[in-house]
């Protein structure tokens, strides 16, 4: 009995030795391939950084393995090479890499707006339109998205649907780009509507002010008033007024 229990112990003991080994050699072998695709991924930001597109692309290869493929802070580093597809205007391969980093984060606000905008760039206008809204339905704040899906709708002609999306945008936001982003689609928004009413004199008197369509809407917000008769009310009174 004391040999079998000495076999036994040292079985177990050479089991044990074994594991070990393979549990370092596994450990090792994870922990250099993280070193050398976190070196590869600094070498990418820097291109990025650049502009050096066709290295992102050359470097984030090298770095995404199976055992390293997102960024210490979440991003998939597929993002990386469908961002960099994209500046060089392949939408094809823009679309197939964001769509990769979509499914390892499907909630990473970077994400969702370039592959919103690279389905837009490609013509792909629905998927574009429901993906700038799970963006904005995710970060409710996410200004660029609202402006992204704003333009969409606005190079569709769809200038009410334009509107509506600005309306999600604190009134007070700071972001340069509101203001013209709001006078061109109330602009437009107004000289169809006077157009369909044979109105053509009174699109002349449509001003090209950033600052007055802000006014208008602003007063629209504050008084609870709808847009229309805001803008209808300040035309017909230039009207009077000469």
């Amino acid at each position: 009995k004391s040999t079998t229990f000495v076999i036994k112990n040292r079985i177990l003991k050479i089991l044990v030795y074994s594991i070990s080994i393979i549990i370092i050699c596994v450990s090792t072998v994870f922990g250099y391939q993280r070193f050398k695709s976190e070196a590869y991924t600094k070498y990418a930001l820097t291109a990025k950084i650049d502009g050096q597109h066709s290295n992102v692309i050359l470097n984030i290869n090298k770095a995404n393995t199976s055992f390293y493929q997102m960024d210490p802070l979440s991003t998939p580093l597929s993002w990386y090479e469908g961002l960099a597809w994209y500046q060089l205007g392949q939408t094809d391969s823009a679309v197939k890499y964001l769509h990769k980093a979509y499914e390892i984060n499907p909630y990473h606000v970077h994400v969702l707006n370039n592959l919103a905008s690279a389905y837009a760039q490609k013509g792909e206008t629905a998927k574009a339109i429901a993906t700038y809204n799970k963006t904005i339905k995710i970060y409710p704040e996410f200004e660029e998205g609202i402006l992204n899906l704003c333009a969409v709708y606005y190079s569709m002609g769809q200038y009410d649907s334009a509107f509506i999306v600005l309306t999600n945008i604190n009134i007070n936001s700071p972001n340069p780009q509101y203001k013209s982003f709001l006078k061109y689609v109330l602009k437009s928004k107004f000289t169809d509507i006077l157009k369909k009413q044979g109105k053509d004199n009174l699109i002349l008197l449509l001003p090209d002010d950033d600052e007055w369509y802000f006014r208008q809407y602003k007063i629209s917000v504050e008084g609870n008033i709808p847009i229309n008769s805001i803008i209808f009310d300040s035309i017909i009174g230039t009207t009077n007024n000469n």
